[in-house]
């Protein structure tokens, strides 16, 4: 490492080690008052060295954290890597638990001083995308890994960062939502950040688990560092889907307020009640009312789908956007779904409606033509 507190000796074998541990033991309880004297005063004067570099190692960690934030972190790993090297010094162990504690104070205000940029990054643009704060954690946490070697175990204060920023942006994500917006927009910052969120980790999580499965020998660490964030990237997931669907069934209930409303009563009725006492239920003439009003505009060129398709393309304009093409086969087959359910219904329980105006299969290719001018 390229910046060590304090240079100690190699440790001995755990063998080697244990019996150093016994016969240092052995002479301490055998020497005579003398040396006893002797080696107590020997171990008063390195306490009291040790002690008085205290205020520099101090202030060689508030320059270090000064030009670089991490550093801190990479001290604080170092000093405990150090104990763990001399457990039977007490003059050095002692120095190092004060230096760990001041350290851990540094790197905890770096991480709180974060946190609070993070929640004063709402942002009321209409276009906004993903998030600044969120586009930046990735490259956040590459520097926090870029600090340790490969092979090093995951110190605690790593996986803890990760998983009170990803905490607190999930917090911005929401709050963000919640500004006084349109629903559909509301809907839209949800699924952009947290799809970015998991699409990100998750390939990152993805590679990890492949890597154990093929049993490499040296076992990247920085991966497994990155599993802290498994349960949060699950989460985001699971959010990112929910809302997706919200955002696709509002597309089409903006569009057709009436003829969603209409297909919604028809479900109702049709769950509550048997097949032959719809038509009594609604109409004959009502659910043709609603097949002539809107069936013949659901077109791809200035028509109904376009319209919706048009819509998703405003919200997100960037054509190569990977999310643009899950949102727009999202929309298509919700749409597709609610309309075939629709044809199946009719023609069940009005016999003498023998097709609709457009058949769910000509509706879907009018979708499915719309749909590739979008991607």
């Amino acid at each position: 490492s390229d910046h060590h507190i304090i240079h100690v000796s190699p440790t001995k074998s755990p063998r080697g080690a244990a019996a150093s541990k016994r016969t240092s033991q052995k002479s301490i309880q055998s020497v005579g008052g003398g040396e006893g004297k002797q080696f107590a005063k020997l171990t008063g004067m390195m306490k009291e060295m040790f002690h008085t570099n205290m205020p520099q190692l101090e202030n060689l960690a508030k320059l270090q954290h000064k030009n670089d934030h991490f550093q801190s972190l990479r001290m604080l790993v170092e000093a405990g890597i150090h104990k763990a090297q001399s457990p039977d010094v007490t003059f050095i162990q002692q120095t190092l638990t004060e230096l760990e504690a001041k350290l851990q104070l540094m790197f905890n205000g770096f991480v709180d001083g974060e946190i609070r940029w993070i929640s004063s990054q709402k942002s009321h643009s209409k276009n906004q995308g993903v998030l600044g704060p969120l586009l930046k954690f990735p490259a956040f946490v590459n520097q926090m890994e870029n600090m340790f070697d490969q092979s090093f175990d995951a110190p605690m204060q790593v996986t803890t960062t990760y998983t009170k920023m990803a905490k607190a942006l999930f917090t911005l994500i929401k709050e963000t939502s919640e500004l006084p917006q349109k629903f559909g927009r509301r809907v839209l910052v949800l699924v952009e950040n947290f799809y970015f969120f998991w699409k990100v980790f998750n390939e990152r999580l993805k590679k990890m688990k492949q890597q154990e499965s093929r049993s490499q020998q040296v076992f990247d660490q920085r991966n497994n560092r990155i599993s802290a964030l498994e349960s949060k990237v699950e989460e985001a997931y699971k959010l990112y889907t929910e809302n997706l669907h919200a955002y696709v069934r509002w597309h089409v209930e903006y569009e057709l307020p009436k003829l969603y409303k209409f297909w919604d009563e028809l479900n109702d009725k049709f769950a509550n009640n048997q097949q032959e006492e719809l038509q009594y239920l609604i109409p004959k003439q009502t659910v043709m009312a609603n097949v002539n009003k809107f069936i013949p505009k659901l077109k791809g060129d200035k028509g109904h789908i376009q319209n919706m398709l048009n819509r998703v393309e405003k919200h997100l304009p960037e054509k190569d956007n990977r999310l643009r093409v899950e949102v727009l086969s999202a929309l298509k087959a919700y749409f597709m779904e609610r309309y075939k359910r629709f044809e199946t219904q009719v023609l069940q329980c009005y016999h003498s409606i023998k097709s609709l105006p457009k058949t769910s299969t000509e509706v879907k290719h009018i979708f499915q033509k719309a749909f590739e001018q979008k991607i």
